[in-house]
């Protein structure tokens, strides 16, 4: 599917290729942000050990 959307964008100008690939590069970090917030951050993990 995305190199089908890929091959498409080759096939018109410049702009709509940098425009979905600036749109692959944001889903790319929101993946990142999600799989991120699955672990549990270092705050969290202070707070959770008595002392």
């Amino acid at each position: 599917m995305v190199l089908v959307i890929s091959g498409f964008a080759l096939f018109l100008n410049r702009f709509s290729f940098l425009l979905l690939l600036e749109l692959l590069i944001s889903a790319g970090v929101a993946v990142v942000g999600v799989v991120a917030s699955l672990f549990p951050r270092p705050t969290k993990l202070r707070d959770s050990v008595d002392l």
